[in-house]
């Protein structure tokens, strides 16, 4: 399992350097998150290389929100005079992210009909 998170480590360790020196405006733990994904993607890394890693961080994922949230309230000042603009955007940007998940869904589902129907014809 340290091979494992060495992996992470090491992702999110080249993710950070990518961000830092580079002038693309995106951060890093995004930037890793993407290089995941390609990794993934292109079978370069194998999901069963991290997985045991993985399944350990997501069954404490609620740890992980810890220093957030207590950084958070160092800023209670700020956010109790714009609590009304954080939740415009809260709002906002939840719908926004359950509309365009939704068309998602429904052109992969409609792809999908047409790949099985493309199929039968055939």
């Amino acid at each position: 399992m340290i091979g494992e998170f060495a992996i992470i480590l090491a992702i999110t360790y080249i993710s950070s350097i990518i961000s830092r020196y580079t002038p693309i405006p995106i951060p890093g733990p995004v930037i890793g998150i993407l290089l995941l994904f390609i990794l993934l993607n292109f079978k370069i890394l194998k999901v069963e290389n991290i997985k045991n890693a993985t399944n350990l961080m997501l069954t404490n994922l609620a740890f992980l929100f810890l220093p957030p949230g207590v950084g958070l309230l160092k800023s209670i000042n700020i956010l109790a005079n714009n609590w009304h603009k954080l939740f415009f955007v809260v709002v906002l940007t939840t719908i926004i992210t359950l509309v365009v998940t939704g068309w998602s869904v429904q052109f992969i589902i409609k792809r999908k009909e047409e790949a099985k129907k493309d199929e039968s014809t055939c």
